[in-house]
């Protein structure tokens, strides 16, 4: 009997350790990819000459007016929206936000409510085929609630005091793109991380917000969110390029917004996912 139990633990460690789709990179794998490898991935991807609208914070639409856009429109044939605007997170941080939702389209409920909910309320084009819900350090910053899986869902009615927070907010873009084109593909991408002070890079700083949460509580609700609704999700903080040591390369001097060539090292990561619908955190070759 002990003798079974043995050959059942070796085949079980086996199968552990080396059972791996070695095809998908994970966080873990030592493996490099070059960005000739993302080129050969795009060639052949279903995504190649899909329409995409991205909806977030001032990190998504600052890519505007960087070789990001021109990376991803060579690359993969795309056509690219970007409908972000500076300062949005996901939770609606007042009540005139919370009663305006869902006004008509009109520019300056957008401007004057700030939030990622209201962006897809005015902008989200029934005929993409790609959303992009990018996360960013609002919510954080903003001191929104956190919320959970379950905040603005049947679990809890679509309570409108829900929408208040991160989750919340994420759950209603989530279910309002659906219903506006149940065949498109939504795709959640994390927060990066921030270099303004430690909480924004690493897991066990003491730092929080005003409502004593960490940043890095945030990055795990985003993840949980698009966990429980199955939807693909690239998890930018563990992006390898980005570390504390080159910030000052690839990050502003504020640490929350990229540079120039801080955009051009993402769009590799974000054309390997859109090409592939893998993450990948490790480093990239020229």
């Amino acid at each position: 009997m002990k003798h079974s139990i043995l050959i059942l633990l070796t085949i079980f460690c086996t199968f552990t350790f080396f059972g791996c789709d070695k095809d998908e990179p994970t966080p873990s794998d030592p493996i490099t990819l070059s960005q000739q490898d993302i080129r050969n991935a795009c060639r052949k991807s279903p995504n190649r000459g899909k329409r995409i609208q991205i909806f977030g914070g001032s990190l998504s639409v600052r890519a505007i007016k960087t070789s990001y856009a021109d990376l991803l429109k060579s690359n993969l044939q795309v056509e690219v929206q970007f409908c972000g605007r500076g300062g949005a997170g996901y939770g609606i941080n007042t009540i005139d936000g919370m009663v305006n939702l869902g006004a008509e389209n009109d520019l300056e409920a957008v401007a004057a409510n700030n939030c990622v909910p209201e962006q897809v309320n005015h902008y989200a084009d029934p005929k993409a085929d790609i959303y992009i819900l990018w996360c960013s350090t609002n919510d954080y910053t903003a001191s929104n609630p956190i919320g959970t899986v379950e905040s603005y869902s049947t679990a809890d009615g679509y309570a409108t005091d829900a929408l208040a927070s991160q989750c919340g907010g994420l759950n209603y873009c989530i279910r309002s793109l659906r219903a506006l084109n149940p065949k498109a593909k939504i795709y959640i991408f994390d927060a990066l991380k921030f270099f303004a002070n430690p909480g924004g890079y690493d897991k066990e700083s003491a730092a929080v917000n005003s409502l004593g949460a960490k940043y890095y509580d945030y990055v795990v609700a985003q993840d949980a969110v698009a966990a429980h609704h199955e939807l693909p999700l690239l998890h930018q903080y563990d992006f390898a390029a980005f570390t504390k040591d080159n910030a000052a390369l690839y990050y502003l001097a504020d640490g929350y917004h990229l540079t120039a060539q801080g955009y051009e090292t993402l769009a590799w990561y974000h054309l390997y996912f859109l090409a592939t619908g893998k993450t990948y955190t490790g480093l990239i070759t020229k």
